[in-house]
């Protein structure tokens, strides 16, 4: 066991930034999501400022978001670009440690606790110094035995990453399909009978707006439970009691959507259907709408969720104080196209299809995630 101390030496020689507007800066994601280049607003770009010239190679962290896991390698095309002082840099000793394995090191959370303890400063804006920082512990093997756990670890972490990866394939291919099928939407009118989603309708309600808490027969969907891709998620649930005279007003069944009414102007819109049996009450941030023959819930939904639809939400939601809102009313005037009804089945037969490929994805990944961490635990116990 050694410190980062010595493996680390804080090499950041302040320089006198004259011209930022000239300048490439550096950011460092959280989570170590790495070193990236900043984007710096409009009518933003900072005065001149003292702080350091980075090299390719390098470790930088955030002082401020350290606690969060803002560490990162300096990537090549990031060679001369420039931080401000709450960006320290160094070099690494690589004469003892391998850069792979420091960083698996700190994707490992080991020192999330003390770095969370140690920070100094208000509570958003807790800085740890550079002193305390090279202070912490490091398990520090031998070189050729550092380079095999690394070697390991990027292995697991490769499976992982093609596992989100696939996933994220999964949704593009979703969207494709759909344009595959009924075509662009702004091709509508010439392809197909455009109406109004009210007319496609059996009904339309709001939500319950009785207070929910930990408590209840009913679990209860809120807005937070309607994903920005379309779907449904049961996590965080809360619960209340619904009187027998209301069960039918304000609980859901398969085949219902449900259509985020209320929310920040990028997510007012969000749309799923109701793909399961359980009972859920649904609350008032959601508008409950029931279609008729004419239509498919999936074809709605499936609408409402590219980029076609998403955007034509953004063009009519109203927006006060920083949230939007789109009612009832005006979610029924939206213009949609009415394919025959057996292809938005045939949809259907589609998104049920993807949405089982799609779990089984989701088991993988969630069994590659344990791996990697199982992985990274024993790694750096020295147990690998």
């Amino acid at each position: 066991m050694t410190t980062l101390g010595d493996v680390l030496e804080f090499s950041g020689r302040p320089e006198r930034i004259i011209s930022p507007q000239d300048e490439t800066f550096v950011t460092v994601r959280l989570n170590c999501g790495g070193a990236v280049k900043r984007t710096i607003g409009a009518g933003k770009t900072p005065v001149s400022f003292t702080g350091y010239r980075v090299k390719p190679g390098q470790f930088i962290y955030s002082r401020i978001d350290a606690r969060n896991g803002a560490f990162a390698l300096v990537p090549q095309d990031l060679g001369d670009a420039v931080v401000s002082k709450d960006f320290p840099v160094f070099d690494l000793d690589l004469g003892r440690i391998n850069s792979s394995y420091l960083m698996h090191f700190f994707k490992s959370g080991q020192l999330q606790k003390h770095i969370q303890s140690q920070s100094l400063g208000a509570t958003n804006r807790q800085r740890i110094s550079e002193d305390r920082f090279l202070s912490f512990p490091i398990q520090l093997p031998a070189l050729d035995e550092q380079r095999r756990i690394a070697a390991i670890l990027d292995h697991a972490d490769g499976l992982r990453t093609r596992r989100h990866q696939a996933l994220a394939h999964l949704d593009t291919l979703t969207q494709s399909i759909f344009h595959d099928m009924f075509g662009d939407p702004a091709t509508w009118p010439n392809r197909w009978t455009i109406d109004q989603i009210g007319s496609l309708a059996e009904s339309v309600n709001y939500g319950t707006s009785s207070k929910a808490g930990q408590e209840g027969k009913w679990p209860i969907l809120r807005m937070g439970n309607i994903s920005p891709s379309g779907r449904i998620s049961t996590a965080d649930l809360k619960y209340l009691d619904l009187p027998s005279n209301e069960v039918e007003r304000f609980s859901v069944r398969p085949g219902d959507i449900l259509f985020n009414r209320t929310n920040s102007p990028d997510l007012v819109g969000k749309t799923a259907v109701v793909r399961t049996n359980e009972r859920f009450a649904y609350a008032g941030y959601l508008i409950r709408l029931r279609t008729n023959t004419r239509a498919n819930p999936e074809f709605i939904s499936g609408y409402l969720n590219s980029p076609h639809g998403k955007s034509t939400l953004r063009g009519m939601c109203k927006s006060i104080i920083g949230q939007a809102n789109i009612n009832a009313k005006e979610l029924q005037s939206i213009r949609i196209a009415v394919p025959p009804r057996d292809l938005q089945d045939q949809w259907e037969s589609v998104v049920t299809k993807l949405e089982a490929k799609r779990n089984l994805l989701l088991k993988s990944e969630s069994t590659a995630d344990s791996l990697f961490q199982a992985l990274q635990s024993r790694a750096f116990r020295g147990e690998l």
